[in-house]
């Protein structure tokens, strides 16, 4: 994983805002984010997801879930796995990819700009 995606980008975030700011983060590729912004759903770009944010498709290399519990935990993120991994989009199928989104850009974080 480089460290240009997102996963180590969280972890920092993790490591350096405070607890309770951190615990209220949803995390978006920029093009998730401006689609949540617009519509107010909670939709992410199967691109995306793969591309920056670590995402396994279903069947490649016996990914089950799309993303990788035991990774995170073993990073220091495992509250990401938490309630199907909601914060990060969801297990595909829970949380729709859209096929539509398919420009993975750089993304940070949208709603911890607005939780404060």
């Amino acid at each position: 994983m480089s460290i240009e995606m997102e996963i180590p980008k969280v972890l920092w975030l993790k490591n350096n805002m405070p607890k309770e700011l951190f615990s209220k983060c949803k995390f978006y590729d920029l093009a998730d984010v401006l689609t949540h912004l617009a519509t107010g759903r909670e939709m992410r770009s199967y691109c995306s997801a793969v591309c920056k944010q670590g995402f396994v498709p279903v069947g490649v290399d016996g990914s089950v879930k799309g993303w990788q519990e035991d990774f995170l935990g073993d990073i220091g993120l495992p509250e990401l796995a938490e309630n199907d991994f909601m914060r990060m989009g969801g297990v595909h199928g829970a949380v729709a990819f859209p096929p539509f989104a398919l420009i993975p850009l750089v993304r940070l974080f949208a709603d911890c700009l607005w939780a404060g």
